[in-house]
Order: structure tokens, then sequence, then C-alpha cells
């Protein structure tokens, strides 16, 4: 599978501080998020439930690693 980066409208990646997704697709993911200093993971069940939290909440400090399908629900 591959990964984006996902987040809300207009928010900049570089003031992203807290990644959502699933454990596995964070550990996937560790080199990236390793190389940012003040970002943290925090596992969800899946990484389309990390996407809709992402989508569905008011914070342009957050972001989801999930599919490009995931992300445009």
């Amino acid at each position: 599978m591959e990964h984006i980066v996902a987040g809300r409208p207009g928010a900049d990646l570089a003031a992203v501080r807290v990644v959502r997704s699933h454990p596995v697709a964070l550990q996937q993911c560790a080199a990236w998020l390793g190389a940012r200093p003040g970002c943290r993971a925090e596992a969800c069940a899946d990484s389309a439930t990390a996407a809709q939290i992402v989508a569905d909440g008011d914070d342009p400090t957050a972001a989801a690693i999930c599919s490009e399908e995931a992300a445009s629900r």
C-alpha cells in the first residue's frame, strides 16, 4: 500500500505535531516521523479511522498517514 500524509485543507506540513494511523503504518513510516522533531505518533484502529478523525477535527497541526482513497472520503 502506498501511504500519503493527509491533513486539514490549507494545513502546513511543517506545522504538523501529531500524526495518526494504524500502528503498522506508523512503523512503516518511522524514518519519516523520526525526521520531524516535535511530531508525535498516535495509533488508531486503522488508517481510514485516522483520516476520518483528522477530517472531522479542526486541528491544523494534525495529520493522518493513510491511503489516498481514505483521505478523499
